[in-house]
């Protein structure tokens, strides 16, 4: 007993180390910034050479994906959205064509990838639609301003996120998701937490987004009715 414990310890030691190993590189991989930092200033640099191509490409696909996607789930053009990493307005402006005059809400990271979504807008001629697009800094979603929501989407989202950031995503949804109401989030499914190239690619198992849902009130599940191109999975999220 005693050196199956020993070999217990061991191995959470050895797993401690091996996540101080990758944040030390992922730090120094990062220009010695923190993550949130790093990933507004590459989606800014990226969102100036190409707006489509920084938040994935697909982009007609993707739009479409989408908007049919959350339909299907209920969405009407009284509902109101937030669209959580909303970019440069991929699936944002099927959203605010679809959705009466200022029910859209769209928040992200990157100020100028911001800036491109509000020329398509108008480009698109969808200003007197109204919609709401906001910076915002961290997940607490203080710059909502008391808002609340019938639908979240987060579409490729948790997959440059990590576990941390989830985490106060969860801790926080609270205030913005009405008691009805229904978070959708992608993520890229793998066996463990993995951290591709130590940079921006995140994966996760299903039963982390379980265990959060357990412990901050909320009912988890995989929405099988979302194909998406690139095999993401689609999570939806609602008070227990």
């Amino acid at each position: 007993m005693k050196v199956l414990n020993k070999l217990t310890t061991t191995k959470k030691k050895l797993y401690a180390l091996g996540r101080l190993i990758i944040w030390s590189l992922s730090y120094l991989r990062w220009g010695g910034k923190q993550y949130a930092e790093f990933y507004r200033m590459r989606q800014d640099k990226k969102a100036l050479e190409d707006p489509k191509k920084a938040v994935g490409g697909l982009w007609e696909e993707m739009g479409r994906i989408q908007l049919d996607f959350l339909v299907s789930r209920g969405l009407k053009p009284e509902h109101v959205l937030l669209d959580v990493g909303c970019g440069s307005l991929r699936g944002g402006l099927r959203f605010i064509e679809y959705l009466h005059p200022g029910n859209y809400w769209g928040i992200d990271i990157s100020p100028n990838i911001l800036e491109s979504g509000r020329k398509f807008v108008a480009e698109k001629g969808l200003e007197s639609k109204n919609p709401h697009l906001l910076v915002n800094n961290d997940l607490k979603f203080d710059e909502l301003a008391r808002s609340t929501f019938d639908y979240i989407l987060a579409q490729s989202v948790f997959t440059h996120m990590p576990e941390e950031d989830i985490d106060e995503c969860f801790q926080n949804l609270h205030k913005i998701l009405k008691p009805s109401g229904v978070f959708f989030a992608t993520f890229s499914e793998g066996p463990k937490k993995m951290y591709h190239k130590v940079v921006t690619r995140f994966s996760y198992p299903a039963s982390l987004f379980y265990q959060l849902g357990e412990e901050y009130g909320y009912q988890v599940e995989i929405d099988d009715g979302f194909a998406h191109p690139r095999g993401l999975k689609m999570l939806a999220i609602r008070y227990k």
